[in-house]
C-alpha cells in the first residue's frame, strides 16, 4: 500500500475574493455579469493551480512527463552552506523530499540513509530537502530520530518547479542529471526498487586494451 502526506506547502497565496465594479446597470444584467465573472475567476484558479503543480501530468513511473532536469541550488538547513546541484553531475543522486510532520517520511528517511551508506563508495549520493517552513524544526527531527543525511531546502518556486505535490516525494536523477524515475509517497518496496534502478545506471566495467 502506498501511503503519502498530500500537502501544498502554502505555496500559492490564498486567493482573495474580487469585487468588480460596476456601473449603473438593470440588476438582471448586473447579475449576468457577476455570474460570469465568479466562473471566469474559477476556471482561471483551476487553470493556474494545475499548471503551477504540473498536475496531472507528473511521471511516477508510468507515462506523462518527467519534471525537467533540475539545476537546483540548495542550501543548509542552518543557510551556513549551499551546493549547487550541478556539482554533483557524474554521479547517480536521489532527492528525497521530506517534512517533519509527514508519517511516512519517519519511516523512510532512515531506510534511504541506511541505503545512502551502503551504495556511497559506489558513487550514489542521497541529497535530502526539508520542506518544513521553519528550517530548526527539521534539524530537530534529524536529531531526535538520530538520522545523519546531508539535509538541505530549496524556495516554493523550485518545489513548484519539480513538481512536488505530495510528501514524501522521491526523483532520481542519473549520472548526467536527467530524471529517471519519479516516486511519491512510501511504499516497502520502493527501496528495492531504487536499488535496482542503480544497479542498471553503474558504469560498465571495461577491460584494459591488450598490449600485445
Amino acid at each position: 500500500m502506498n501511503w503519502n502526506c498530500r500537502h501544498y506547502f502554502r505555496i500559492m497565496s490564498p486567493v482573495r475574493p474580487v469585487t468588480p465594479v460596476f456601473h449603473q446597470h438593470s440588476a438582471a444584467t448586473v447579475g449576468a455579469v457577476r455570474r460570469a465573472f465568479d466562473c471566469g475567476v474559477r476556471l482561471l484558479v483551476v487553470l493556474v493551480l494545475c499548471a503551477g503543480f504540473g498536475l496531472p501530468a507528473l511521471a511516477t513511473g508510468g507515462g506523462g512527463r518527467k519534471p525537467p532536469s533540475p539545476d537546483l541550488v540548495l542550501r543548509t538547513l542552518d543557510g551556513a552552506e549551499s551546493l549547487q546541484l550541478k556539482a554533483l553531475r557524474g554521479h547517480p543522486v536521489l532527492l528525497s523530499f521530506w517534512a517533519s510532520w509527514c508519517g511516512p517520511c519517519r519511516e523512510e528517511l532512515p531506510k534511504l540513509a541506511e541505503l545512502a551508506m551502503q551504495l556511497g563508495d559506489d558513487g550514489f549520493f542521497l541529497v535530502a530537502v526539508n520542506v518544513d517552513q521553519v528550517p530548526t524544526v527539521g534539524l530537530e527531527f534529524l536529531k531526535r530520530y538520530k538520522i545523519s543525511v546531508p539535509a538541505f531546502q530549496v524556495t516554493r518556486g523550485e518545489l513548484v518547479l519539480m513538481g512536488v505535490d505530495a510528501l514524501p516525494t522521491n526523483i532520481l536523477l542519473d549520472s548526467d542529471g536527467e530524471v529517471v524515475k519519479v516516486f511519491k509517497g512510501f511504499e516497502p518496496s520502493l527501496i528495492d526498487e531504487i536499488r535496482r534502478l542503480l544497479e542498471t545506471m553503474r558504469p560498465v566495467a571495461t577491460s584494459p586494451a591488450d598490449g600485445s
